[in-house]
């Protein structure tokens, strides 16, 4: 028993296998240096069309979808003389399982007339829940009050179409709408502007619900559904459809977005790669000739009681240090070249009359995590081979070969 204690070698501490690791880098600096240079490029290549992946998938998806709630199921009748939406029907909708609440719309084709020029667009009754969900980008003045029938909200592009420049000077101003119900006479109402929205390249107006139910107008053109929960949204358009309405919802633009950058972000993966594998070929060349090198500190190490597992240790924490070292500094490169160019994109799209700002690259949290996780499986992989060769090394062959 006392002898099988006298031949257990005692395991060298992983601090201390650090601290030598450090040393034997500081050692050959600039080998090291190149080295981490190229896990820098590498990894930073990579980190930095990684985030421009995601910043442009962003930017698109606000572009797109905007401030539009995600829960939500827009409704239309493929045939509204058989299948209306009418208000008892949106609310035979609303007592559906997983749908909360239910908007109805109006839309009516209209003209309006403002400073003299006519222009025809469509106009859109809605309600404070459809305000809520949509996507209605404020410019100019505030949102529309639904408790009035004598305010409305237009879109600047009627402002262009009638020669409106300064958004702002249109608050205020009185308009008039011109709009023909079915089976009701052609209405005229004098109406003011509140607000300026910017949506679409078609002339648009919203008005106040009110307005076209004092025109005895009662079938909603479409409606717009609230879903107590993401995952619900297909379960909640099947039993919608059942009743013989059609559905489309933000979630299948999101869907079609996810899929095409999907695959533009492995696209962008693989071109970084290239610098990536150049980058672990440089360490594992560089951990080779660091054995070759070493192989007399190895054999003495292992002689004065060092086990083959702290060698491969060694050797490991060599390879981590390097790829995190440069996982890091390249993150940081990536990060700041990225920051630089949304600043240098901000200041030309300001100069062009951009007002809104924006961003084409994005980091979120689980990227930098998963970054570094990854570096710590390129340090383990690269070292693997190296680590294997340095631990089988005889001791004695090798200090009588030196």
């Amino acid at each position: 028993m006392q002898n099988k204690k006298h031949r257990t070698r005692p395991h060298i501490q992983l601090r201390m296998i650090v601290m030598m690791a450090v040393s034997n880098l500081k050692f050959k600096r600039f080998r090291s240096f190149v080295t981490i240079l190229g896990v820098v490029i590498g990894i930073g290549s990579i980190f930095l069309l990684i985030s421009l992946g995601l910043g442009l998938q962003k930017l698109v998806q606000n572009e797109i979808i905007g401030n539009q709630s995600i829960n939500t199921v827009d409704i239309t009748s493929a045939n509204s003389t058989i299948i209306a939406l009418s208000p008892e029907n949106l609310k035979q909708i609303k007592s559906i399982e997983h749908v909360t609440d239910v908007s109805g719309i109006y839309m009516l084709a209209s003209q309006v007339t403002l400073d003299g020029s006519s222009v025809d667009l469509v106009a859109y009754g809605i309600d404070s829940l459809y305000l809520e969900l949509s996507n209605l980008n404020l410019q100019a003045g505030r949102p529309l009050d639904t408790s009035k029938s004598d305010e409305l909200v237009i879109n600047s592009s009627l402002l262009e179409a009638v020669g409106i420049k300064d958004i702002k000077t249109a608050i205020n101003k009185q308009i008039n709408i011109n709009f023909s119900p079915e089976g009701e006479g052609s209405i005229d109402k004098k109406m003011r502007i509140v607000g300026v929205i910017d949506s679409g390249a078609g002339s648009e107006i919203f008005v106040s619900q009110k307005v076209f139910q004092q025109s005895n107008v009662v079938t909603f053109t479409q409606a717009k559904a609230v879903i107590d929960d993401r995952s619900s949204i297909a379960d909640a358009r099947h039993s919608i459809e059942g009743l013989g309405y059609e559905t489309t919802s933000p979630v299948d633009t999101l869907d079609q977005i996810n899929e095409v950058f999907r695959f533009f972000n492995l696209v962008l993966v693989g071109l970084g790669s290239i610098g990536m594998a150049i980058a672990v070929l440089g360490m594992l060349n560089t951990l080779t000739v660091s054995l070759l090198e070493r192989t007399r500190e190895i054999a003495l190490m292992m002689a004065i009681g060092a086990r083959p597992k702290d060698v491969r240790r060694l050797f490991t924490a060599e390879a981590i240090i390097l790829s995190l070292t440069g996982g890091i500094f390249g993150m940081l490169l990536a990060s700041g070249l990225g920051y630089a160019i949304n600043l240098v994109l901000n200041q030309f799209a300001k100069d062009r009359g951009v007002v809104d700002g924006f961003s084409i690259f994005s980091t979120p949290p689980y990227l930098i995590i998963s970054t570094l996780v990854f570096m710590v499986l390129i340090g383990v992989v690269v070292s693997f081979v190296p680590a294997r060769r340095a631990s089988r090394i005889n001791p004695i062959e090798a200090l009588r070969q030196e």
